[in-house]
């Protein structure tokens, strides 16, 4: 087993292990401020607490005012200023006393109407194109530009084309009801 004078034996006491410090425990104490810790290191705590208590007094501190000293003028300023702001809330009086806050018939303006579904689309008629027994009929819906080629048989959302004529198509729509679309000109 080492001895107590070993520099591999573990301290745990907190001392330092030096022979000096353990004839006088309190000369860590007497050494503040000396040796490689320096004055800086003892000063440190109380300069940091000194700050906060500083930072803390301050923000309790009233805002400097920067106003001029009151002279004789001060007071009558301040009834000129008083009855400036009795004259804005006599004129605002009417105003309240024409929509009084607490009545029951004041109520908040009604939301606006759901507006109206969009129109219905209807199948427009553009164009037949092909000869003979081969036709595809141009059609778009009214509510767009888009143009569709739908031969007979085809559909096109609800409608159905049931045959393409030489001027004119016959559709089926999805309740069954049937109709005759026919070229202008």
């Amino acid at each position: 087993m080492p001895n107590a004078r070993s520099p591999f034996r573990p301290n745990f006491s907190g001392w330092p292990t030096d022979e000096g410090h353990r004839k006088n425990p309190h000369a860590d104490i007497a050494r503040c401020g000396k040796g490689r810790d320096g004055p800086a290191r003892a000063l440190f705590g109380p300069v940091v607490f000194g700050l906060f208590c500083l930072a803390s007094f301050w923000i309790w501190l009233p805002p400097a005012s920067n106003s001029a000293p009151a002279n004789e003028d001060g007071p009558q300023d301040l009834v000129t200023r008083m009855a400036a702001y009795e004259a804005e809330i006599a004129a605002l009086i009417p105003v309240t006393g024409d929509r009084p806050l607490f009545q029951a018939d004041r109520r908040p303006i009604a939301a606006p109407e759901a507006p109206a579904p969009p129109p219905e689309a209807v199948l427009v008629l553009v164009g037949i194109l092909g000869d003979g027994d081969e036709r595809i009929a141009l059609v778009r819906r009214s509510t767009s530009e888009d143009l569709f080629q739908i031969e007979a048989g085809g559909q096109l959302g609800q409608w159905t084309i049931l045959s393409v004529d030489i001027s004119s198509i016959s559709v089926s729509e999805a309740d069954g009801s049937t109709f005759t679309l026919r070229l202008d000109g």
